[in-house]
């Protein structure tokens, strides 16, 4: 068995491929306005790139209660807007009605504003609240995807060339454990899709024996007659297998945009999670629109049916500066922080890339279950983070963003803090 070493990543690791900073994201969520945002009937929303919205008139209240929510946040907090402590105070009002006061005084204002009251457009404030929160999530998601990363062909990126040869050169006598606090897909792209990375990585999805499948509509062209001809297919989905069995294993402890947690519809309209073994979540894929599951048939014994799945239209990602610690002891994340715990326990050496140590669940942990234990951390970041953490345990400081840490940079840490 090889020994161990961990990786924490956060958002600076994806900066250089373009994937937006923080301050970025907070800039474009405060200013959005409905004229960018797209709600389907689907409750499915996204924005709009400069594209025509057909369904403009379709939900015109909700998407005006999007953009007059953040703006009304916004000027409350004097134009300070932070994706993620607005996150906690619209869902610390639907978790324990903190912040009640101003956000309902909001939604009246609102109904009285657009003349919703006794309307079918009139909701009580949770009501808008959650529907705001489905959109809202979905839109902070669409900011993080790039369509390049759903391509099946081989992943390069220049950025990264220096950090995969470490990768691959130390995979040769270590089992490395990658902890993402990203939602973007940027490493997993590159770990599974990168020739020298792929055939040892593993994200505990697996495609073989998973249930589940996706439609995917496609127009072809007949080479003979020009007709245009539209094929549907399904495709088969990785499920949450929990299987973290190769060198190179990555975990994504905030989520991800491209999971998504699905459910079976039952006759009697109660909605359920599929078998705890399985547990529920898939990882979509490009285009792919609905969802099915492949379970016995009810009525014609020793046959399996295609039965049509419900899907959480929003990712599955944790976000909020305190709502996500929530979610780090229940459930999915719950095993993943297990894994988290372990590998950090059994590890001789951690690299920090890009994490500014602000997230106190996270900290705890690390110090917890690795530095207390007088093992080593070496951290890259252009700014080296000045915290309590960091100025207790004095890691040792790479000042560079991860695109110019160098060969050389990485044959000093092979040197002075690998042993094998």
């Amino acid at each position: 068995m090889k020994p161990i070493i961990s990786l924490l990543l956060g958002s600076g690791f994806s900066i250089p491929e373009g994937v937006p900073r923080t301050l970025s994201l907070n800039n474009s969520l405060s200013k959005i306005t409905e004229s960018e945002i797209i709600i389907h009937g689907s409750q499915k929303a996204g924005l709009l790139r400069g594209e025509q919205n057909p369904n403009s008139r379709i939900n015109w209240i909700e998407r005006m209660f999007v953009q007059e929510f953040i703006e009304f946040y916004s000027a409350k907090e004097s134009n300070n807007f932070n994706y993620e402590v607005f996150y906690d105070f619209y869902m610390g009002y639907l978790r324990n009605e903190k912040n009640k006061e101003a956000i309902e005084e909001f939604n009246h204002s609102f109904e009285v504003k657009h003349n919703l009251t006794g309307s079918s457009y009139s909701h009580d404030s949770k009501t808008n609240i959650r529907n705001f929160n489905r959109t809202f999530s979905q839109l902070l998601s669409d900011f993080l995807k790039s369509p390049k990363y759903y391509d099946d062909g081989e992943a390069h990126s220049y950025h990264y060339n220096s950090f995969i040869n470490f990768i691959k050169e130390t995979l040769l006598s270590y089992d490395i454990k990658i902890h993402s606090l990203n939602h973007d897909i940027l490493f997993d792209w590159l770990g599974s899709k990168h020739p020298s990375l792929s055939e040892y990585f593993s994200d505990g999805f697996l495609l073989e024996g998973s249930p589940y499948y996706g439609n995917v509509y496609a127009d072809f062209e007949d080479g003979i007659t020009k007709q245009r001809i539209r094929k549907s297919y399904y495709a088969k989905l990785e499920q949450f297998a929990n299987k973290f069995d190769k060198p190179l294993c990555l975990f994504k402890l905030h989520g991800s945009v491209s999971n998504k947690i699905v459910y079976t519809p039952l006759n009697n309209n109660v909605i359920i999670q599929p078998s705890e073994g399985n547990f529920g979540r898939i990882k979509d894929n490009y285009s792919v629109s609905d969802y099915y599951m492949e379970l016995p048939d009810d009525k014609i014994p020793n046959r399996l049916s295609m039965r049509e799945l419900m899907d959480r239209v929003e990712p599955d990602i944790l976000t909020g500066k305190t709502e996500k610690m929530f979610q780090y002891d229940a459930g999915y994340y719950k095993l993943l922080f297990e894994h988290f715990k372990n590998n950090l326990t059994n590890s001789e050496l951690l690299i920090v890339i890009g994490y500014g140590f602000q997230d106190d669940g996270i900290n705890k942990r690390l110090e917890e279950y690795f530095l207390s234990k007088g093992k080593k951390m070496i951290v890259i970041d252009p700014f080296p983070p000045d915290t309590d953490l960091t100025r207790k345990y004095k890691p040792f400081p790479v000042p560079k963003s991860i695109e110019y840490v160098t060969a050389e940079d990485y044959s000093e840490i092979r040197r002075k803090y690998l042993t094998h």
